[in-house]
């Protein structure tokens, strides 16, 4: 139970990274590479 709330807190915060990299810096690869790593 608690590995699976903190797999979507994780995949939470990765969304929101990823969206902050995106917006922000206009270049979202290397902060989309550290979610997809930090999310397996």
């Amino acid at each position: 139970m608690r590995m699976i709330f903190v797999g979507m807190l994780a995949s939470v915060l990765s969304i929101l990274v990823i969206k902050y990299a995106n917006n922000d810096l206009g270049n979202g690869v290397p902060m989309t590479t550290v979610g997809a790593a930090s999310s397996l």
